[in-house]
């Protein structure tokens, strides 16, 4: 929670770009929700065996329903404008989850 707010107090620019309502206090709470739904909804997709329907290609413009191998995905929280992300590559039926992400920008440099 510490670290949380640290972020959002660095980075109080970015975060008034995603959103000019949202103060660091509920930022640091909304990232925790999510950071719980992301990993709820891990656990039930995997016990179903449907990942494929919680991952997303990573570019926006790659049509989800042409899978390949190596290919990046991402997933996110349930709200319209979800901060946090969860990245994986699949391989095969596999998925390799490769790290995360607090996206508060539309290009990540």
């Amino acid at each position: 929670m510490e670290w949380l707010r640290e972020f959002f107090n660095r980075s109080r620019e970015d975060l008034s770009k995603f959103d000019l309502t949202l103060k660091v206090k509920h930022a640091v709470r909304q990232t925790m929700e999510e950071a719980e739904q992301i990993f709820d909804r891990l656990i039930e997709f995997s016990e179903k065996d449907s990942l494929d329907k919680l991952f997303k290609p990573l570019d926006n413009r790659e049509e989800p329903q042409r899978p390949y191998e190596f290919q990046k995905l991402k997933a996110k929280g349930e709200r319209r404008k979800s901060m946090l992300r969860l990245y994986a590559v699949k391989y095969r039926d596999w998925y390799v989850i490769t790290g995360g992400a607090i996206k508060l920008t539309d290009q990540m440099d």
